[in-house]
């Protein structure tokens, strides 16, 4: 953010992917930081580019550091730049009601009872694949190489379609 706000440009703006960009800075690389900036920015950026996160400068170092160059530069904007507040004074503490948390854990209830019933579905098409399975072996005389379960929806009934080694596809409807 730093580097951005020094040169107005997009970090790595060349490329439009942010696993791209990811890559290129864990492998190192950095867009090059202009020869007019500021010279304790300049620090500030390349500390915070540091390799390793122990030695990367805490957020509170990143804005006195920051208030420093805008004194030293800027002397009348540093109080309105940088206003010193506590941190609890930053974002005031969100009040939660005995309503919202209600709501909150009975949405984290009905998010488990559908994954539940995912699961049973998952494991019951599963078992419906392995019965069809085991019934369709002795008829076939080549491999299966792909069976595949389709759901019945609105006029359709379920439906097994297996495709096998001799290039066959074979579709049957499922009881469920």
């Amino acid at each position: 953010m730093l580097w951005e706000a020094a040169t107005r440009k997009n970090y790595f703006g060349e490329i439009s992917f942010m696993s791209a960009i990811e890559n290129r800075v864990i492998d190192g690389q950095r867009p090059p930081i202009p020869d007019d900036c500021h010279p304790a920015l300049r620090r500030l950026i390349e500390s915070c580019w540091a390799g390793n996160p122990d030695q990367r400068p805490s957020f509170a170092t990143v804005k006195q550091d920051i208030l420093t160059v805008i004194q030293a530069e800027h002397p009348e904007l540093a109080a309105i730049s940088a206003a010193e507040k506590a941190g609890d004074e930053l974002r005031p503490p969100r009040e939660v009601t005995a309503e919202q948390l209600e709501r909150e854990r009975l949405k984290q209830i009905e998010e488990e009872e559908l994954l539940r019933r995912e699961q049973e579905l998952r494991k019951a098409n599963t078992d419906e694949i392995a019965r069809c399975m085991v019934e369709l072996k002795p008829i076939q005389t080549s491999t299966v190489q792909c069976l595949i379960f389709v759901p019945d929806c609105p006029g359709k009934p379920a439906q097994i379609w297996c495709g096998t080694s001799s290039g066959d596809i074979s579709i049957w409807d499922a009881i469920v």
